[in-house]
């Protein structure tokens, strides 16, 4: 086999394993209708384009595994967003200023558009913080907020790949065999992580889509932030424990630096699927009041 084809491969595993968990609850209750479908849907991608001389295969499956990862988000979006709490925003927050510090130092030409992220970051995470250390449920519209920033965060850690990282040379063809297969796979992960977050942050955009009422837009609205809302959780760990855990980020985050040097993107990724796949699926827990 072609390495090229083989890299696909890998990072097509990747896709279709992070489906499969994060949809699994579905899929075993028998809701296997809607993911025929969107493999169907998908394989449009295979026509060939008006005025296409030359079929680029190469092309074509990226374009297939790009348009059945944002469909996935589309369909069961319901079904797989992630539980978060404070811990999550905290540690979410530090592998994001860590990526957004280390892509601006990289890649001078984007610090215009990094200075522009500089204000909005500062002022969040000092709010995470804040969150973290006072043992305190925050009310349901700053839930909200966190849960809109984690969606910001998480989608801009994948995102700044795509100019400058591993998903820039998955999508070039003479790049992508350069890519190790836990590079490919964890890539194909996250673009899944990539697709919820960008379908669930889109959601929360207060502007009717063609042919629909405002009155109809707000009550998908509501709709929305009361889902957002019922995914955060009121878990919260004393001071002492947020502490140990932006010192153990801290030395990861120094041990990749001066020890490991793994490429930032893996770095990145890997830290994302771990968060996901230790707290994203656990029990709501809720305050209870009155």
């Amino acid at each position: 086999m072609d390495i090229k084809y083989f890299s696909i491969a890998m990072f097509a595993a990747g896709i279709f394993v992070q489906c499969f968990f994060m949809a699994r609850k579905a899929l075993f209750n028998g809701d296997l209708g809607p993911g025929a479908g969107i493999i169907i849907a998908a394989a449009v991608a295979f026509i060939p384009a008006k005025g296409e001389h030359t079929y680029i295969l190469f092309n074509h499956i990226m374009l297939f595994l790009f348009l059945f990862t944002l469909l996935f988000a589309v369909v069961f979006n319901k079904h797989i967003l992630p539980r978060i709490d404070e811990r999550v925003i905290l540690i979410i927050s530090i592998i994001f200023v860590y990526r957004l510090l280390d892509t601006a130092h990289s890649y001078p030409s984007l610090s215009p558009f990094f200075l522009t992220c500089a204000i909005p970051t500062a002022i969040m995470t000092c709010a995470v913080l804040l969150n973290a250390f006072i043992p305190r449920t925050p009310p349901r519209w700053l839930k909200v907020v966190f849960y809109a920033w984690y969606l910001l965060m998480a989608g801009g850690i994948i995102a700044m790949q795509f100019p400058c990282g591993n998903f820039f040379r998955i999508i070039v063809e003479d790049n992508i065999a350069t890519l190790d297969i836990i590079e490919l796979v964890t890539a194909g992960m996250t673009l899944v992580y990539l697709s919820v977050n960008f379908m669930n942050a889109w959601l929360l955009i207060p502007i009717p889509s063609k042919g629909q009422s405002w009155e109809s837009r707000l009550n998908d609205l509501r709709d929305h932030i009361d889902l957002l809302n019922s995914k955060y959780s009121d878990d919260q760990g004393r001071p002492w424990q947020t502490a140990v855990i932006m010192i153990l980020c801290a030395a990861v985050i120094a041990a990749q630096e001066l020890i490991l040097q793994t490429r930032d993107s893996l770095f990145a990724n890997i830290g994302l699927l771990i968060v996901y796949f230790m707290f994203g699926q656990l029990p709501i827990t809720r305050t209870r009041t009155g």
